[in-house]
C-alpha cells in the first residue's frame, strides 16, 4: 500500500506551523467577520483558516466550514470584480479537499469546473500563475487518480513542466513542482503499470530533494515520497537494495521533520511496512521489532479524532501478528488482539475501516486456536469473518479474500465437529471466491484450499476445483511482476505441488486425459520461467499491439489492487468493475484469430498429437502416488500405471546419484572433472545400483505396457517431472533390452512444436526435391577428457563413406569433414 499522497498537492506545507497559532488565527477570523459580515475579503480568509485546520487535524466539520464560507464570500462578491477569479480558484482548492477525503465525484467535477473558469484569466504576467498551473494539474491529477484516463495525467504532467519552465533555478516554488511532478508520474506508473513513469517519478523525487534548502521542513515530504517510490520499485522488480533505500528514506524523513508535523505518522508508518518486509525476506528478529515500534510510534502521535488512526492501529497490530507467525511469540498475538478490538469497539458500526478489521481479528483467533487449540477461538473467528463479509457489498473487492477466510474456518470447524453443515459451508464459500470476479491471487488461494479439502475427504468435486485452479493460474502467473521473480512466486504459491496433486487426483478418479493437462501446465509455466518467457502475451503484443497495451494496463490495475500484506486496498474505486473488465478483455482477445486458447489450460485432444512418432512417457511423483502416463499415438487410448515408487524411494536414488558423482569429482555438466577419484570402484557399484533399481522399479514396467501394445521399438520420448528429471531414464535399460532410441522433452508444447517445425521443413523439402543428410561423426576426445573406458570405433569413417555413397555427395554433409575414429563408452 502506498502511503503517499495519491496526487499533486498545491503547496504541502501551507499548513505546517505551531497548532497555537493556528487557533489564534481562527479566533482573529471570526472576530473579522462579525465585525465585517458582508467583507468577502474576511470570509475568504476565515474558510482558508478553518482549511489550514482541517489540513492539520482531519475534521471534516473544518472542511464544511471552510466550503461554507467561501461560497457566502462569492456569493456577495460582484462577478466582474479582478478578484472574482482568485475566490473562485480558492473555492476549487476547498472542493478538491473534500473530494480527497470523501471521494464524490460531484466536488471533483465542482473543483474542474472551477478551475477551468478561471483560466481565461491566466497568464504568466499573474502573481500567481504558477500556483495556478500547479492547481489546473492537481485537479487533472485527480481526476486520473478516479477514472484512468491517460488524458488528464498528460494534461496534468503538462502543466507541471509549464509551471517548472517559468520558475527559475533556486526559488522555493521548484522543489515542491519537481515532488508534484513526480507524484503524478508515480500515480501513472500504478494504474498503467508503466515501469518508464515509475523511473521518471525517482527522477523527479531526486530533483526535489537536490533543490530543496538544507533543514527545511518540506526535505521530509520528499524523501518520504522518495521513500514510497522506492517501496513500489521493489514490489516491480524484486530488487532488495529497493527495499533498503525505502527504510533509509524513511528513517531520514522522519529526523527531518518535527514532532507536530502532521505527515509524521505516515512516515513511520512506511519505515514500518519497509521493516516488516526486511523481516518477511531475511526473518531478522530485529526488523520486525522495529516495523512494530515504528507502527506504535505512529498510532502514538495521532490525534484520536483523525480517520487514519484506525488504519494505523491496524498496521500495528499486523507487525505482531507477522511477528507471531514467525517468532511463535504469544504476547504478539495477544496484543495483536487487543489493538484490533479496540479499534472495534471505538469505531462506528458503518466505519468504512470496520469490515477489515474484523476480517484481521477473525485471523488472530484462527491463529489463536491453531496454537492453543481452543475451541471458543475458533467460534469467535467464524463470527468475526462472517462480520467482515456481511458489511460488504459482494461487489466490493475485498469480498472474495474476506470469504475466503469463512470458508477456510468452517473447513477447521468441520475437523473439529464432523459436522456436515460446518463441510458444506466450506464447500459453498470456497466454489463462490473462486468463481466471483476478484483478484486472481485471492481466487487462487480459494481453488487451492478447495481442492485440498475435496482431496482430503475424497469429496467427487476434487476435479472441478483442480480445474478451477487450473483455469486460474494463467491469470496468476501475469500478474507476477517482473518476470525475474516468477521463481519465488511459483513457491510462495505453491504451484508445483499443486499442479502434481491435481494430477494425482485425476488418475485417482481415473482421468489420465486430465492428469496430462495439469502437467503440461504445469511444465510450461515452469520451463517458461527459467527461459524468461511470456509467449502469449509477447506473441499478442506483436499482432495487436493496442489491444496488449490495454491488457497490461489493466493486470496493473488488478495487482495494485492489494497490498504487500493481504489486505485489500478499500480505496480502490470501481473495484468489482476492475475485476469484470478485465476478464472482458481476456474474452476480447480470445475471439481474434489464433488467440482462441489465450490463458487457458491446454487440452489433452490437442496434446495427444505429440506421439505422431512415436510414444511419449510423462512421469509423475505426488506425495501418495508415482505413475506414468503413456501417449502411444494419436488415435490410440492412453495408458497408465502406478508405479511402485515413493517419493522417498525417489529421493534416495537421487542422492545416490548424486554421492557417486561426487566420489568421481562430477559437479556439473559445464564443471569440468578436477582431482583424483575418491573411492571408484565404490561409485560404480553405486551407479549400477541405481541404474539396476531404475530398471526394475520404473522402466521395465514401463516397456512391459509398450510392448504389450505392440511397440517393439522405435522412437520414444520421456517427460519426466520432478525428483524424475534427475535421473538417467534412458541409460537403465540393459543392453539386450534397450530396444528403443530414447529422447526427453521438457513439456509437450515444445515436442509438438519441434514435429511440426521438422514436418514443414520436410514438406518444403520435398516441394524443392532435395534431400539433405547430415552424419555427424564423434571425434577423437582431447587427452585431458574426464571419462573412462572408450576405445575407437574402427569402422566408424568405413560407415560414413558408405552413406555418402548411397545418398549421394550433393545431398551429404559430414561434420567433421575428416572425421577421426569415433570412440565407444564400454563398461570395465
Amino acid at each position: 500500500m502506498s502511503l503517499s499522497n495519491s496526487v499533486a498537492l498545491p503547496n504541502p506545507l501551507s499548513h505546517v506551523g505551531c497548532l497555537d497559532d493556528l487557533e489564534a488565527n481562527l479566533k482573529f477570523m471570526h472576530a473579522s467577520v462579525s465585525a465585517q459580515p458582508d467583507d468577502p475579503r474576511s470570509l475568504q480568509g476565515l474558510s482558508m483558516t478553518y482549511n489550514d485546520r482541517f489540513r492539520r487535524l482531519g475534521d471534516l466539520e473544518d472542511l464544511e466550514s471552510a466550503l461554507k464560507y467561501m461560497n457566502a464570500a462569492i456569493e456577495i462578491l460582484p462577478p466582474d470584480t479582478p478578484d472574482s477569479a482568485m475566490y473562485r480558484y480558492s473555492l476549487a482548492l476547498i472542493y478538491l479537499q473534500r473530494f480527497r477525503r470523501l471521494n464524490d465525484v460531484d466536488d471533483l467535477e465542482s473543483a474542474i469546473h472551477l478551475m477551468e473558469s478561471t483560466a481565461p484569466s491566466l497568464s504568466q504576467s499573474h502573481p500567481n500563475y504558477t500556483d495556478r498551473l500547479m492547481m489546473l494539474a492537481s485537479v487533472y491529477a485527480a481526476r486520473f487518480t478516479r477514472f484512468g484516463e491517460r488524458k488528464d495525467a498528460t494534461s496534468g504532467i503538462e502543466y507541471l513542466k509549464s509551471a517548472i519552465a517559468v520558475t527559475p533555478l533556486g526559488d522555493d516554488m521548484l522543489p515542491g513542482l519537481f515532488l508534484n511532478l513526480s507524484k503524478l508520474h508515480h500515480r501513472l506508473a500504478m494504474n498503467h503499470g508503466n515501469l518508464a513513469a515509475l523511473e521518471l517519478a525517482i527522477k523527479y523525487a531526486e530533483a526535489a530533494i537536490a533543490g530543496g534548502r538544507p533543514g527545511r521542513p518540506e526535505i521530509a515530504l520528499f524523501f518520504g515520497d522518495l521513500a514510497s517510490l522506492y517501496g513500489n520499485r521493489f514490489q516491480w522488480l524484486g530488487n532488495l537494495q529497493d527495499l533498503q533505500f525505502s527504510v533509509r528514506h524513511s528513517l531520514t524523513a522522519i529526523a527531518a521533520t518535527p514532532e507536530d508535523y502532521p505527515a509524521l505518522p505516515n512516515f513511520h508508518l512506511a519505515a514500518s511496512v519497509g521493516f516488516a518486509d526486511l523481516f518477511e525476506r531475511s526473518k531478522h528478529e530485529p526488523f520486525i521489532r522495529s516495523a512494530i515500534s515504528h507502527a506504535q510510534r505512529s498510532v502514538e502521535i495521532t490525534p484520536e479524532n483523525h480517520p487514519g488512526l484506525a488504519l494505523r492501529k491496524q498496521y500495528l497490530a499486523i507487525a505482531h501478528l507477522q511477528c507471531f507467525h514467525e517468532l511463535r511469540q504469544p504476547a504478539d498475538l495477544d496484543e495483536a488482539l487487543d489493538i484490533l478490538q479496540s479499534v472495534v469497539d471505538d469505531v462506528p458500526e458503518n466505519h468504512p475501516q470496520r469490515p477489515e478489521i474484523s476480517y484481521w481479528i477473525s485471523g488472530c483467533r484462527k491463529s489463536r486456536y491453531e496454537y492453543i487449540g481452543d475451541k471458543h477461538d475458533l467460534t469467535l473467528a467464524i463470527q468475526f469473518g462472517l462480520s467482515s463479509i456481511d458489511s460488504l457489498s459482494p461487489e466490493d473487492l475485498r469480498y472474495a479474500a474476506y470469504e475466503q477466510r469463512v470458508a477456510q474456518l468452517f473447513g477447521d470447524a468441520f475437523d473439529v465437529s464432523m459436522d456436515i453443515d460446518d463441510l458444506n459451508c466450506a464447500l459453498h464459500y470456497f466454489r463462490n471466491t473462486a468463481r466471483r470476479p476478484t483478484i486472481p491471487h485471492v481466487s487462487w488461494a480459494s481453488a487451492v484450499h478447495w481442492t485440498e479439502l475435496c482431496r482430503k475427504h475424497r469429496l467427487p468435486e476434487c476435479l472441478e476445483a483442480c480445474r478451477m485452479a487450473a483455469a486460474i493460474l494463467p491469470d496468476l502467473v501475469w500478474m507476477v511482476n517482473p518476470i525475474t521473480v516468477w521463481h519465488e512466486a511459483l513457491v510462495r504459491l505453491n504451484v508445483p505441488s499443486l499442479i502434481v496433486s491435481s494430477a494425482a487426483s485425476s488418475l485417482d478418479f481415473h482421468k489420465p486425459e486430465l492428469a496430462v493437462e495439469f502437467l503440461e501446465q504445469g511444465l510450461a509455466i515452469t520451463y517458461k520461467q527459467l527461459l524468461q518467457q511470456r509467449e502469449e502475451s509477447t506473441e499478442l503484443a506483436i499482432q495487436h499491439p493496442e489491444l496488449a497495451q490495454k491488457f497490461t494496463e489493466h493486470s496493473f490495475r488488478m495487482r495494485q489492487a492489494a497490498s504487500e500484506h493481504g489486505a485489500l486496498d478499500a480505496s480502490l474505486e470501481n473495484k468489482h468493475t476492475l475485476a469484470l473488465e478485465y476478464k472482458k478483455f481476456v474474452q476480447e482477445i480470445r475471439l481474434l484469430p489464433g488467440f482462441e486458447t489465450f490463458f487457458l489450460p491446454p487440452r489433452y485432444h490437442t496434446l495427444r498429437a505429440v506421439a505422431q512418432n512415436g510414444p511419449v512417457i510423462i512421469l509423475n511423483n505426488a506425495a501418495r502416488r508415482t505413475d506414468a502416463i503413456i501417449i502411444l499415438a494419436p488415435q490410440l487410448p492412453i495408458q497408465h500405471i502406478q508405479l511402485q515408487a515413493s517419493y522417498e524411494d525417489l529421493e534416495s536414488q537421487v542422492q545416490q546419484l548424486k554421492a557417486a558423482l561426487g566420489m568421481c569429482n562430477i559437479r556439473s555438466r559445464q564443471t569440468p572433472r578436477h582431482g583424483q577419484d575418491q573411492d571408484e570402484g565404490s561409485a560404480q557399484a553405486m551407479l549400477q545400483g541405481i541404474m539396476a533399481w531404475s530398471w526394475d522399479t520404473l522402466v521395465s514396467p514401463i516397456f512391459q505396457i509398450l510392448h504389450a501394445n505392440g511397440v517393439h521399438g522405435g522412437r520414444l520420448w520421456w517427460c519426466p517431472t520432478g525428483l524424475f528429471t534427475q535421473l538417467p531414464l534412458h541409460a537403465a535399460a540393459p543392453l539386450d533390452h534397450n530396444v528403443y532410441v530414447q529422447s526427453y522433452t521438457p513439456t509437450l508444447d515444445v515436442l509438438l512444436k519441434a514435429t511440426a517445425r521438422h514436418n514443414a521443413a520436410k514438406l518444403q523439402h520435398q516441394k524443392d526435391n532435395k534431400t539433405m543428410l547430415t552424419i555427424v561423426a564423434v571425434p577423437e576426445l582431447s587427452p585431458d577428457h574426464h571419462l573412462k573406458y572408450w576405445e575407437n570405433i574402427p569402422n566408424a569413417l568405413v560407415e560414413v563413406d558408405h552413406i555418402k555413397s548411397v545418398v549421394g555427395p550433393d545431398r551429404s554433409k559430414c561434420s567433421p569433414e575428416k572425421t577421426p575414429p569415433a570412440r565407444l563408452l564400454r563398461p570395465p
